[in-house]
């Protein structure tokens, strides 16, 4: 008996040694690692859902390792960094460590800006959309917020503080851009820039960029809307856990939506909260949706529309990173 356990040991080494390309599972998985291609050119051992040359269906994809059920594989790395990708850079160059909304922080989100509209009153405004910080001059909106009722937006408070505070500058905005394929009637290409008269620097912009792989990840969406459906606003910001939805599994819930004659698309996504039932609201429309990565940032929706809120329906988000193209021109125009 022993003896054939031997010779089964024996086999089993044998076998594991004549394996090729076998998974690595390294000492250390806490940065990138450099590895081949499959056509023999260099890349970086990087999670699958941050690697667009993964998603090439002329790419041959070889897997450096796995961290419990993440996969990293040897991901193709673009020659030169995005203008959005060097801004974030700048902006974080050393990181080391609603309905049903819950409160924030102070400075937990101080890339938040509400939306202020002229009033009847002078130096009196009503905030009715939010949006984000994503450059010193710039914000990002739902291109539905950039024009409400025929007004436009003509200041932003920024830092994602209390609406009701007065210490805090108020921003003048001198230029607002809507997506060209932007139709009101329509829920496509909801997204605007606000350009504002000066910039902000008291307060941290945050990331755009690349985030091909969304679907079950926990995002967290941000916003002065509605705490009841049909109710006021909330003067202070509030945040609400999410998991991101796949398009196929959301598009149940909007079949006959107006807003949506070609169902969804790709530069669309869907998130909920199965657990509590918190949802965005009326109000938080232009309002991020957060993913952190590596502890940064990073703006990959715009709230966008619903139907009705917390009413067991995911919300439908404008997808940012599938407008990088539009973006990276007019915020960073010479990068």
């Amino acid at each position: 008996m022993l003896y054939q356990c031997f010779l089964l040991l024996s086999a089993f080494i044998f076998t594991k040694a004549q394996m090729p390309d076998r998974i690595i599972f390294p000492d250390t998985d806490d940065f990138e690692t450099e590895c081949t291609l499959v056509d023999g050119e260099q890349g970086m051992c990087r999670n699958i859902k941050y690697c667009p040359s993964a998603f090439d269906s002329r790419e041959r994809v070889r897997t450096c390792y796995f961290e419990g059920f993440e996969q990293f594989v040897c991901c193709r790395d673009v020659p030169k960094a995005s203008p959005a990708s060097r801004a974030c850079s700048s902006y974080y160059p050393s990181v080391e460590h609603m309905v049903g909304g819950l409160n924030t922080r102070p400075n937990e989100f101080p890339y938040m800006v509400a939306l202020g509209f002229e009033t009847m009153l002078p130096d009196f405004y009503e905030f009715k959309c939010g949006g984000a910080l994503i450059a010193p001059n710039f914000v990002l909106t739902a291109a539905h917020c950039a024009r409400v009722g025929g007004a436009t937006p003509t200041v932003v408070l920024p830092g994602g503080g209390s609406l009701t505070d007065y210490a805090v500058k108020k921003h003048k905005i001198s230029d607002v851009l809507i997506h060209p394929g932007y139709k009101s009637k329509e829920a496509y290409n909801d997204i605007a820039l606000l350009k504002l008269k000066e910039s902000i620097r008291q307060f941290q912009p945050a990331c755009v960029g690349e985030n091909t792989l969304l679907d079950n990840e926990n995002i967290t969406a941000i916003g002065y809307g509605h705490t009841l459906f049909g109710g006021r606003s909330s003067d202070d910001l509030l945040k609400a856990y999410l998991l991101v939805v796949s398009n196929k599994e959301c598009q149940k819930h909007y079949e006959d939506a107006t807003e949506l004659p070609r169902g969804l698309m790709n530069a669309q996504l869907c998130a909920e909260d199965r657990q509590f039932g918190r949802d965005t609201c009326q109000g938080d429309s232009g309002g991020p949706l957060i993913l952190y990565s590596a502890f940064v940032p990073y703006v990959v929706g715009i709230t966008s529309f619903g139907f009705g809120c917390a009413a067991g329906t995911p919300g439908v988000y404008t997808r940012v990173s599938m407008f990088l193209d539009w973006i990276e021109p007019i915020v960073w125009p010479k990068s």
